[in-house]
């Protein structure tokens, strides 16, 4: 800032390129070398003025003009008149004549009232001292910070301003943006003397851009470029099974990047994609240089615990996603098959395993022979009941299919088996039908015979004819057992016959995909035990008086009519040896089998333990005894002719006075006791 008026006219005849300045001067006498006369009229106060052809430095109470070239010359007359307080004249180009000059020198005559010199300098003659400029600069030209965390920007000036330093960021188009603290704990902007502070309480993506401060209408002389980092950093919570591959996301800045396993670096993973993030949010590039990688590991029960993925940029953490892993042991496949699958010739067989686990894995199928291929079956993850499903399929199934199929997960200690085995139903059939076969049982007695099928699949049990609910009989399971290349239970059946009302078909039966595996049927004749019936016999015990008509049935109970096929004979167990009768006109009425024997008059003879035996068509028995007692008689014959009124005396002898009776018989008949007018004395002796 000046205020300066010079008018001059100069001329030189040297060979070096002429100087003029321009100067408010103090001097009262000045030296100038022209080649012509120089009229100059200058008045300043307190000014500067800074040409580029010359530099003078004007100090008060005297002036000098210094020359380093010498120079001859002849001076015109100059009339100059100054009036001067203070002034300093400064040009920026030092004038130097390297070659002597040639002039007329006239007489100068000066006016000059000043307090202050002017001096004309050369570099090789004079120090400078120059006045202190105003700086304004940011300390820093980069800032990388992560979203969310704190960053001051600082501001400083060299010297006191009156306007304030005020922040600024550059926008593309348009004004750049004022920034004040506007946004409270976000933005807070503090000046302290030559200091001036912009804080960003937490940054967030919009914050990255230039920044620049001015003061008193200057820019500094730097901007900072700050650059947010986007923060992709994540805490989760895992639980694996122990050796399933399962995926991590992670995240890398220009590939910068580790893992970290409680602490120490861990490399035992595999990435399965390298992909560029589609993100354009996280400078620092045109492109991005954020991959997001998928992160495939398979951990034992002890790798359990912290991984971290880790990248940085320039010492700053942009991506930490942490990860506590539970590491749980993989359990033992299901098949929802039993272990014995029988199979129909020509049928398609489906066969279910499932694992529960906590990732997806792919279930695997063998036999014997090898690995089955996977487009044989499939493999389905349901997430939320953590179940892992493959379904295998074996179509049209012949000879070739038989055999164990196996379920497994990663290795064979998770497997589980079915075995398969192709069905014949007629070979099963003609092995284990036996529909002809009768049996002929006395009631009491046990029926047993066996019953299979195939393993976990019902049977069919009949009985009397009839079906029955196979836990109303006993029975002895014996499960898995290999019968006819299968796999299949055994039943032990064990039925008492309870009456002649279980007669009938019985046995059992099987099914395994809508075929019978197995059969077996026979026929049930049921008998009961002989017996001997004579009316009047009391806890199979029969007294009668010799001589009597006795009447006895022979008899039993049979389910079928054997009357032609059995001999039938009444055994009197006599000693010193037996007496056999043997019984004839057997029959057969209303499922009874009898025969009657009709004694006129039984003798004293016949008294002993009678048996009834039955042999012939599948049987042999006998009935239990039946005690006959035949009692003795003493016969009193009165020829007596008696008064009415007389008491006529009869004595009658007996064996057995339980048996002992009198009877009346009048010419023969006998009599009602009750009508005979007489009284009866019973006298034992």
């Amino acid at each position: 800032s000046s205020s300066s008026t010079s008018s001059s006219t100069t001329s030189s005849s040297s060979t070096s390129s002429p100087s003029t300045s321009s100067s408010g001067s103090s001097s009262s006498s000045s030296s100038s070398t022209t080649s012509s006369p120089t009229t100059s009229s200058s008045t300043s106060t307190s000014s500067q003025s800074t040409s580029t052809s010359s530099t003078s430095t004007s100090s008060s109470s005297s002036s000098s003009t210094s020359s380093t070239s010498p120079t001859s010359s002849t001076t015109s007359p100059t009339t100059s008149t100054s009036t001067s307080t203070s002034s300093t004249s400064t040009s920026t180009s030092p004038t130097t004549s390297t070659t002597p000059t040639t002039s007329t020198t006239s007489p100068t005559t000066s006016t000059s009232t000043s307090t202050s010199s002017s001096t004309s300098s050369s570099p090789s003659s004079s120090t400078t001292t120059l006045p202190e400029e105003l700086v304004i600069k940011i300390t820093e030209d980069r800032v990388l910070v992560r979203e969310s965390e704190a960053l001051t920007l600082t501001c400083v000036v060299n010297k006191a301003i009156t306007s304030g330093l005020l922040w600024f960021k550059v926008v593309d188009s348009g004004d750049d943006e004022s920034i004040v603290d506007s946004v409270p704990d976000l933005i807070e902007i503090t000046e302290d003397g030559g200091t001036s502070e912009l804080a960003f309480g937490r940054t967030s993506m919009p914050n990255s851009g230039t920044y620049y401060c001015t003061g008193n209408g200057m820019r500094s002389e730097n901007d900072v470029d700050v650059i947010v980092l986007e923060s992709k950093i994540m805490p989760y919570n895992l639980t694996v099974s122990e050796m399933v591959r399962f995926e991590i996301t992670c995240w890398s800045y220009k590939d910068n990047f580790g893992v970290e396993w409680n602490g120490n670096t861990f490399t035992d993973y595999t990435i399965k994609e390298d992909e560029t993030s589609n993100e354009t949010e996280n400078p620092p590039s045109e492109e991005s240089d954020w991959k997001e990688l998928t992160l495939q590991m398979e951990l034992r029960v002890d790798q359990a615990g912290t991984y971290e993925c880790i990248s940085s940029f320039e010492d700053v953490l942009v991506a930490s996603y942490e990860y506590s892993i539970d590491v749980i042991p993989l359990g033992v496949t299901e098949i929802t098959h039993d272990q014995s699958l029988v199979a129909l010739a020509g049928q398609d067989i489906v066969l279910t395993c499932s694992l529960e686990v906590f990732n997806k894995v792919d279930l695997k199928w063998r036999t014997a022979s090898g690995e089955i291929s996977s487009s044989s079956f499939t493999n389905t993850y349901d997430p939320d009941n953590l179940v892992q499903t493959s379904v295998l399929t074996i179509d049209s199934i012949d000879a070739t299919d038989v055999g164990s199929y196996s379920c497994y997960a990663v290795s064979q200690s998770t497997a589980s088996s079915v075995s398969v085995t192709l069905f014949d139903p007629e070979q099963m059939s003609d092995d284990t039908a036996d529909s002809d076969l009768t049996l002929y049982k006395l009631v009491g007695s046990v029926v047993e015979y066996t019953c299979w099928t195939v393993a976990g699949n019902p049977i069919t049990v009949m009985w009397g004819g009839r079906e029955i609910n196979k836990n109303s009989v006993e029975f002895e399971l014996e499960e898995d057992v290999n019968q006819f290349g299968i796999l299949m239970d055994r039943y032990d059946m064990s039925v008492e016959i309870t009456s002649i009302e279980d007669a009938g078909s019985f046995g059992c039966s099987s099914s395994a995909f809508g075929n019978t595996v197995y059969s077996y049927s026979e026929y049930l004749d049921v008998y009961e035990r002989p017996r001997i019936l004579i009316d009047g016999a009391i806890d199979n015990r029969y007294v009668v008086v010799e001589r009597s008509p006795v009447e006895i049935r022979n008899t039993f109970k049979s389910s079928v009519d054997v009357s032609a096929d059995i001999d039938m004979k009444l055994v009197l167990l006599t000693s010193p040896q037996e007496t056999e009768i043997s019984l004839s006109d057997i029959s057969y009425v209303d499922k009874e089998v009898f025969s009657t024997l009709s004694i006129a008059e039984i003798p004293e003879s016949y008294s002993a333990k009678y048996e009834l035996q039955v042999t012939g068509s599948n049987i042999d028995i006998k009935s239990e005894q039946l005690e006959v007692v035949v009692t003795t008689t003493k016969v009193v014959r009165l020829n007596e002719t008696v008064e009415i009124g007389v008491d006529l005396v009869i004595t009658c002898y007996t064996s057995n006075t339980d048996t002992a009776s009198i009877d009346y018989f009048i010419q023969g008949e006998e009599q009602d006791p009750s009508l005979v007018n007489t009284v009866l004395k019973l006298i034992y002796s």
